[in-house]
């Protein structure tokens, strides 16, 4: 019995610890973080700017580029399909 309840506790205290590593491993860093909205658009200008004047960039500046593209594709598909409640008209 009281070997029951040391493992019990043993498994409880360990759960804990393995999410937490579960957790690191799965999440990824945006590279824009903490930056508003204006302020992601500031960084793509410069960004769109140096890679047309062949600029070598950095990982991060990469990475922010990268986003950049993601953003101006789905600000393309939205523009390009009408809204739902225009359709049902």
């Amino acid at each position: 019995m009281h070997y029951s309840v040391c493992v019990f506790t043993l498994l409880l205290a360990a759960s804990p610890v393995y999410a937490a590593q579960g957790q690191k491993q799965t999440t990824t860093t945006d590279p824009m973080a903490g930056l508003s909205m204006d302020q992601q658009m500031a960084v793509c200008e410069s960004l769109k700017q140096a890679e047309q004047q062949n600029k070598k960039l950095d990982a991060k500046a990469r990475s922010q580029l990268e986003v950049c593209h993601k953003m101006d594709a789905s600000m393309q598909q939205d523009t390009t399909e009408a809204p739902a409640a225009t359709l049902d008209r």
